[in-house]
């Protein structure tokens, strides 16, 4: 295989070359929430939130998101 060869197309890349799975992001995620002493439940997507509520905040935005639909509404 030459350099730059892709194997997989995906952008996070497991210890083989494969793509990473959904459960094998929940495993990273709740691996390191235990080794920060973290209590609270989060999920890979506790990152995408906080973001968000804290930019909305920020700019003085409400926000609704249904987690159902992953839909996002803002109010100005």
């Amino acid at each position: 295989m030459r350099s730059g060869d892709v194997l997989d197309d995906r952008f996070f890349l497991n210890y083989k070359d494969e793509g990473i799975t959904d459960r094998g992001v929940k495993k990273i995620v709740e691996k390191y929430r235990v080794v920060a002493g973290i209590t609270k439940q989060v999920s890979c997507y506790s990152p995408r939130h906080t973001a968000l509520s804290r930019l909305s905040r920020r700019l003085g935005l409400e926000f609704h998101i249904d987690i159902t639909a992953t839909a996002l509404q803002v109010t100005v």
